[in-house]
């Protein structure tokens, strides 16, 4: 196994101090269970893919081709929007928000 060090408040550290807090309030103020989030977050990020490339190869590549990024890139933008409906207070409606974050992505992967 490689053992990975990152400098104690390293911007790497921070960012991934942050996105633990925001998973941790978001898990708190929805009543989500991390299964359940991971899951949500899972799906939307493949419909995220789905609703951008209609080849389905192509997007099945994407999905599954770490090269491709899409995951990494994924899932901290899944948590900046979480963060931001924190601080927005826009948290009640969870599932809604998150729709409409993914209808409004300005992603092209053609």
């Amino acid at each position: 196994m490689r053992t990975t060090y990152i400098k104690a408040n390293s911007k790497t550290q921070q960012h991934c101090n942050t996105a633990v807090k925001t998973l941790d309030q978001i898990l708190s103020l929805t009543g989500l269970s991390k299964d359940e989030w991971v899951a949500l977050m899972f799906e939307m990020g493949c419909q995220c893919v789905e609703m951008q490339e209609h080849d389905k190869d192509v997007g099945n590549l994407i999905l599954t081709d770490v090269e491709y990024g899409f995951w990494a890139w994924w899932i901290t933008a899944y948590l900046e929007h979480d963060k931001q409906l924190i601080e927005n207070d826009r948290i009640y409606d969870y599932y809604h928000e998150k729709q409409r974050m993914l209808d409004n992505l300005p992603i092209d992967f053609g």
